[in-house]
C-alpha cells in the first residue's frame, strides 16, 4: 500500500511538471511570398500554438529595446485583466452595462483552431511600423530601425515548449552581429537575448518576450 502512494505522489508530481509548458511552433513566408515581402521591406513571423494545455491561458507580449545592453520596456500587453463594467444609459432610457475585457483577445479560447499571434510590420526610412495581430485583436507600435534588421525566431528550432508564467523570448528584431563586410544572424540562436551586446556586441536590437499567464 506504501508503494502504491509514492508511486500516486510520483505520477501526480510529474503531471504537475508536465503541465508547466506550453507547446509554441513558428511560421514564415516562404517561397515567393517571401520574395515579394523582402522587396517591399515588410517581415511577418507567426507565433502558433494548439496545444490543450494553453486553453483558457493568456499569450502576453513585451517589447524590450536593449541599447548598448541597456533595456528599455517599449511595448506591453497583458499586465492588467481585470473585467471593467461601465453603466451606460441607452436612448430609451434604459440602463445597462458595457462590458471590457481587456485581455479577451489574449487569451487561447476555443481548441478547435490554433492561437496564432502575428506580428507584421514595414520598414520606412527608419521607423517600423508594426501590427502585432490576435485572433481577435491587434495593435500597432512604431519602432525605430535600420535596414537589414530581421524579425526572427530567437531560437535554433521551430517548435518550443515554454514554460507557463514566465517571461520567454519569442523573436527578435534586429540588425544581426558584424563582421568586416558581413553581417550574420543565425549567431543570435546561441546566445541569450539579453546578451548580445556583451557576447557580439549588437548595439541596438528588439526582444519579444511571450508570457502564458494562467
Amino acid at each position: 500500500m506504501k508503494l502504491f502512494s509514492t508511486t500516486l505522489v510520483l505520477f501526480f508530481a510529474i503531471s504537475l511538471v508536465a503541465q508547466d509548458k506550453v507547446k509554441i511552433s513558428y511560421e514564415s513566408p516562404e517561397g515567393r511570398e517571401r520574395i515579394i515581402n523582402e522587396l517591399n521591406n515588410v517581415k511577418i513571423l507567426e507565433i502558433i500554438s494548439n496545444d490543450k494545455e494553453a486553453l483558457q491561458k493568456k499569450f502576453a507580449l513585451q517589447i524590450v529595446r536593449y541599447q548598448e545592453g541597456k533595456p528599455d520596456t517599449v511595448f506591453t500587453n497583458g499586465t492588467n485583466c481585470d473585467i471593467v463594467k461601465i453603466p451606460v444609459v441607452m436612448a430609451s432610457g434604459d440602463s445597462a452595462l458595457y462590458i471590457h475585457e481587456p485581455c479577451k483577445s489574449l487569451t487561447y479560447t476555443t481548441k478547435k483552431e490554433d492561437f496564432k499571434i502575428t506580428l507584421a510590420g514595414k520598414l520606412q526610412d527608419s521607423t517600423f511600423k508594426m501590427s502585432i495581430n490576435y485572433p481577435h485583436g491587434s495593435s500597432t507600435i512604431v519602432l525605430d530601425a535600420q535596414p537589414g534588421f530581421v524579425l526572427q525566431n530567437p531560437f535554433s528550432d521551430d517548435k518550443r515548449n515554454i514554460k507557463t508564467n514566465t517571461p520567454t523570448p519569442a523573436a527578435l528584431y534586429f540588425g544581426g552581429y558584424k563582421q568586416g563586410n558581413s553581417t550574420f544572424y543565425c549567431l543570435a540562436k546561441t546566445a541569450k537575448s539579453e546578451e548580445m551586446y556583451q557576447k557580439f556586441q549588437v548595439e541596438d536590437y528588439y526582444v519579444f518576450y511571450l508570457t502564458i499567464k494562467d
